[in-house]
């Protein structure tokens, strides 16, 4: 190794000394700056004292007596709407009473008059219907006294009618007296006026279960107007709350939307590099504030930052500039030395590199030689068991096709039966047919007798017993022969059935002949294809075994080459490590120095993009 020079050395330190009192000028201009930034963004952009600190307190108080006055109001308005409706389903309840307790005095009345009037005509002891007419006034009484109380604005007018009734009732008694003691002539002065008097009482009763209606109909309707206002103020009410929650969604939108949407038009800005956005007007000391506040310090300290960082850029550009001159100037002075030793170290070094790629080439080939006559013993093997097995389905197809052969000549003798059984059948149907043309011929004759032993008289009975007998026989000749044909109709049709079925059987016997002939004709060509292929895989294993030894030869050979390159390679790199280590160092300097002259371009650049 060559000695530094001291004065380069001191050039060196002194170029060191004067780049870092140039990055301490701008690291302290930069400091400075963002302090001053600092304190100015202190006094444009701090909160204001004024407004709420927290828009989700805000809002949730907001929301939150809004919904209290809501649902008091709506509790409100149920109370008064359900009391309203207890007191009209009330009233309807009372006007159905009075109606009803109406028309059971007057069918009381009624019942009362009747008995009266009964008794009157009938001149009976009065005992014999007063109780009933008793038990009718009693439950009158009670219906006027049920009504007075649920209608207490008539109370009197119905004090009026159970008096009334008193008078009536009186007066019906002493008629009936009247008739008992002095004949019924006598009681038709209180008879008139009794009919009259229920009258009147009947008529009171519908005036006051009029007066009843009316005043219970008013008071509906009263009622009525409470609940349609109840429902008017539950519906302004819900009016009012769609209204306030309408403003409290504007205040929401201008307090919280509008300015989130103007932050989040800086911050695109600010996506694409724009600086010069006006900051944000900070109003409150809510979130959205400190948001905003946010967004301006981070605008400004992003043009602080990009403004340092284009000064910094342009210093370390220059600093770059001087120092890849003079790095270059010792790089191609040292390369020039070591251009002669480089060249002789690279043919030594490709000549090694090449000889030992031969070698590997050699090994990968002598290893596919060995793996090739691995498979070709593979393959004779595998052609051996497919050769033993196309052997055994040989066998196996001969005796299917001798079994086939013999099933063949059974289905023969099989469809000769059924053709023997096919002729009796239609010699059994002739036979058949001339019994029952003799059993016909039989019953003529028979019929015949009979009408010449009829003729004869008492000397044919015996004759006529005869004929019937041999008539008899005919018919159940005639009837077994029917039975016969319809036998032999069935046999001949499971015989057709049976001759069908045996051409589809025959059809396909022979089929199965073709097949395992043409099986085992397959089964030959398979056996001749697996003969060739044994051949062909001999003689690949043979020539897969000379090209084995070859390669081990050559591989050898390649050794030996690779053992006197490496030595000449070593020779030649120690004759060039010292200029290769000095090219080594200055080439790295000078790839530091484009490094950082590449990244303060591209420093630049970034900075250019922003716009300040």
């Amino acid at each position: 190794m060559k000695k530094q020079d001291p004065k380069k050395e001191e050039r060196k330190e002194a170029r060191r000394q004067k780049r870092l009192a140039k990055q301490t000028k701008t690291a302290q201009t930069a400091k400075a700056g963002k302090k001053g930034t600092r304190n100015k963004k202190a006094v444009s952009y701090e909160l204001s004292k004024k407004g709420p600190k927290s828009l989700n307190a805000l809002f949730a108080l907001g929301f939150g007596a809004i919904l209290v006055v809501y649902i008091v109001t709506q509790i409100a308005i149920n109370s008064v709407l359900n009391t309203a409706k207890a007191a009209a389903q009330e009233m309807e309840d009372k006007s159905m009473v009075v109606v009803t307790e109406a028309s059971n005095i007057r069918m009381d009345i009624l019942q009362v008059q009747n008995i009266v009037t009964s008794l009157t005509a009938k001149q009976a002891v009065p005992k014999d219907g007063y109780e009933k007419s008793d038990d009718y006034a009693e439950q009158l009484k009670a219906s006027i006294e049920l009504v007075s109380d649920i209608d207490h604005e008539h109370a009197s007018g119905w004090k009026i009618v159970s008096d009334k009734f008193d008078s009536f009732y009186k007066k019906g008694q002493n008629m009936a007296e009247q008739s008992q003691s002095k004949g019924v002539d006598s009681a038709g002065f209180y008879l008139s006026s009794f009919t009259d008097d229920a009258n009147l009482i009947n008529q009171c009763v519908d005036k006051l279960v009029g007066y009843a209606q009316q005043s219970f109909e008013e008071q509906a309707d009263t009622i009525n107007k409470i609940i349609s206002g109840c429902q008017k103020a539950s519906y302004a009410s819900s009016a009012v709350m769609i209204i306030i929650i309408l403003i409290v969604i504007r205040y929401f939108t201008s307090t919280v939307v509008r300015p989130i949407r103007t932050v989040t038009g800086q911050l695109a800005a600010l996506e694409q590099r724009d600086l010069t956005k006006t900051p944000i007007p900070v109003k409150g000391r809510h979130e959205i504030a400190r948001l905003a506040v946010a967004s301006n310090e981070l605008q400004k300290s992003m043009k602080d930052i990009m403004g340092v960082l284009g000064t910094s850029s342009d210093n370390l550009n220059e600093a770059s500039d001087s120092m890849n001159v003079k790095s270059d100037q010792v790089c191609q002075n040292v390369s020039e030395i070591t251009d002669a030793i480089s060249d002789i170290a690279t043919r030594v070094s490709d000549q090694a590199g090449s000889i030992e790629e031969t070698g590997q080439q050699m090994e990968r080939l002598e290893n596919i030689a060995t793996r090739n006559e691995e498979i070709s013993n593979e393959l004779m093997q595998t052609s051996k068991q497919i050769a033993e097995a196309s052997e055994a389905g040989t066998e196996v197809l001969q005796q299917l096709s001798a079994v086939t052969k013999d099933a063949e000549g059974s289905f023969d003798k099989i469809f000769e039966s059924i053709e023997r059984i096919n002729v009796s059948t239609e010699r059994i149907a002739k036979a058949s047919d001339m019994i029952q043309s003799i059993a016909s011929q039989t019953n003529l004759l028979s019929l015949n007798a009979s009408i010449e032993a009829a003729r004869a008289g008492e000397a044919g009975k015996g004759f006529a017993v005869v004929a019937d007998e041999i008539r008899k026989l005919s018919e159940e000749s005639a009837n077994c022969v029917h039975d016969i044909n319809a036998m032999l109709n069935e046999l001949k049709e499971c015989v057709q059935n049976a001759t069908d079925q045996s051409e589809n059987v025959k059809q396909n016997v022979e089929k199965q002949v073709e097949g395992v002939h043409n099986t085992q004709e397959k089964y030959t060509d398979i056996t001749a294809n697996i003969d060739g292929i044994n051949g062909q895989i001999n003689t690949l294993g043979g020539i897969t075994q000379d090209l084995t030894d070859i390669c081990k030869v050559i591989r050898d050979a390649v050794v030996e080459i690779s053992e006197s390159a490496e030595q000449n390679a070593a020779a030649t790199e120690e004759t060039s490590a010292s200029a290769q280590e000095v090219l080594a160092s200055m080439q790295e300097i000078n790839q530091e120095c484009l490094n950082t002259k590449g990244l303060s371009d591209e420093l630049k650049e970034q900075v250019k993009l922003y716009t300040l």
